[in-house]
């Protein structure tokens, strides 16, 4: 007798539906233009291009190529089990993220049986070496695309951040920052204030100007060179004189101007921004005073120390090149009180945030020296 192949296929009888028993009517599979939604939820498949109808849900099935239809595997896996000694499982009807917390546990109780019963088939009295071996290779995370290890990374790094933040001394902050190679105070301090310039994630430049390193020999040849007499033997005395007070004025407004680029990287090291344009705008006063103001009050005799002739050119340590003044110096300027203030705010915040940049102390005593030259030299 002949039977339907269709029957052991779906694991029940032909014949009307039983959703519609009352039903007589027969519709060619061809021309069936019923929605199969539903099948395909059921069967966890959802393949809805290729299979859209009946005739293809059937051939679908059929040749086993459906997109989750797992039937015969499972069928074949749940003999394995039985044979094993574990029960079989049955069809999950949703993803198992989206399980609750009780059938989630039954779901892991049974894989955990399945592997369990597949080791010991593979590797017979020796199921837990072969077992540490897989979990050492990583190869099922692999498969499954599990990143193991930036999980665990994650989790740890989550521990050491909250622990920081939740510590009380700055001992313990010590102790946890030595878990964190190549993290120091000032890197910490200079990510928050390019945060606060560039906002969050913006890229650091990393454009470098190097310098090069000049031989000291060829250097002291070079500037024995250029201040020997014989390179402005030919020129004019008053014009020798004038050339050598420009210079004087040039290198003291570079002076200001350097001054003004160490505060620049004081503000790199973690100086207050505010407070370090202040600094800025208080050595571009003091530049612009020297260039237009100074000379104008610079007399003879004066009560103020910076403006007085007299009392400037006098050598506080030797006494034939003294001369008093017949006059007391209680009064003082403020430009130049200012622009003294500054030079000194800016050499202590040197030593607090870089005491160990010897470039930047150099090119701060250069331009400290520079400044006074300037002055001197208006005097």
């Amino acid at each position: 007798m002949t039977s339907c192949g269709f029957k052991s296929l779906i694991s029940s009888p032909c014949g009307s539906s039983k959703y519609h028993k009352g039903a007589t009517v027969i519709i060619a599979l061809l021309n069936c233009t019923k929605d199969i939604t539903g099948h395909l939820q059921q069967l966890n498949a959802f393949d809805t291009e290729s299979v859209n109808n009946e005739v293809t849900l059937i051939l679908a099935r059929a040749e086993g190529t459906l997109l989750g239809d797992l039937s015969n595997s499972r069928n074949i896996l749940n003999k394995f089990l039985v044979s094993s000694g574990v029960t079989s499982i049955t069809q999950s009807k949703k993803k198992f993220s989206l399980l609750t917390s009780r059938t989630k546990a039954v779901h892991v109780s049974k894989a955990s049986e399945s592997i369990v019963a597949l080791i010991d088939v593979i590797a017979p009295g020796d199921a837990g070496a072969l077992w540490e071996a897989t979990k050492r290779s990583n190869m099922v995370e692999k498969a499954l695309s599990i990143n193991k290890s930036d999980s665990i990374e994650k989790v740890y790094l989550t521990a050491l951040a909250q622990t920081y933040r939740h510590a009380t001394g700055w001992d313990t902050h010590g102790q946890l920052q030595l878990f964190i190679p190549g993290v120091t105070y000032y890197r910490v301090k200079a990510a928050r204030n390019h945060k606060q310039l560039y906002g969050r994630g913006v890229k650091v430049d990393d454009t470098r100007s190097p310098r090069v390193r000049v031989d000291e020999n060829q250097l002291d040849h070079f500037l024995t060179f250029i201040t020997s007499p014989h390179v402005v033997q030919d020129l004019p005395f008053g014009f020798r004189n004038h050339f050598k007070g420009w210079t004087i004025s040039a290198e003291g407004r570079t002076a200001l101007d350097e001054l003004s680029a160490v505060v620049d990287k004081l503000i790199d090291h973690g100086l207050d921004k505010r407070k370090g344009m202040t600094y800025q705008e208080y050595v571009k006063e003091g530049k612009q005073f020297f260039k237009t103001e100074y000379k104008v009050h610079v007399t003879s005799s004066s009560k103020t120390a910076d403006r007085c002739i007299q009392f400037a050119l006098s050598d506080p340590k030797e006494s034939a090149l003294q001369q008093k003044c017949d006059h007391n110096h209680n009064e003082f300027c403020q430009s130049c009180e200012q622009l003294k203030s500054i030079i000194h705010e800016v050499g202590e915040q040197i030593k607090q945030l870089c005491h160990d940049d010897d470039d930047l102390l150099y090119v701060y005593s250069q331009a400290v020296q520079g400044a006074e030259n300037w002055k001197s030299h208006l005097l």
